[in-house]
């Protein structure tokens, strides 16, 4: 039950690379390890249309993987 309730308190913080990016991003960065926010916004959009890669998500998938 605690966990659950750690896992709730996350999601409601934001704080994270959002779900459906995560892999992406983690393949990204193992292909490009020092590739800009504009490289990461086009590879996402490459791989999820209609999806815009957000500062934030960027910044936690950079701090994780690259």
């Amino acid at each position: 039950m605690k966990n659950l309730k750690l896992y709730e308190q996350f999601l409601s913080e934001g704080k994270g690379i959002h779900p459906a990016l995560y892999s992406h991003l983690k393949n990204f960065f193992k292909k490009n390890p020092k590739g800009t926010f504009k490289d990461a916004q086009e590879a996402v959009k490459a791989k999820m249309k209609d999806w815009e890669l957000s500062k934030d998500d960027y910044k936690e998938a950079k701090k994780q993987f690259a």
